[in-house]
């Protein structure tokens, strides 16, 4: 995290192998970089992102329930 930039966990929705080919394969995450780039909304403004708070500062999250996907289970 860093003062002044918005830090978005969406561990959520990453479901690759690597981790990185989650932005271009999910919906909500293709809406969500559309309303950031195209219409300036900031993260309070998006509807499946909720804040997290982390020491001083904060970070946000994907809402599971917000993204239609099953909550997840703890790992055995």
């Amino acid at each position: 995290m860093v003062p002044g930039i918005d830090t978005i966990d969406v561990s959520a929705v990453d479901t690759s192998l690597l981790g990185h080919s989650y932005y271009g394969s999910n919906d909500t995450v293709l809406t969500d970089l559309i309303q950031l780039l195209g219409e300036s909304k900031p993260p309070e403004q998006r509807t499946w992102l909720q804040a997290m708070p982390l020491g001083p500062m904060k970070y946000w999250v994907f809402l599971r329930e917000r993204l239609g996907l099953r909550p997840s289970r703890p790992v055995r």
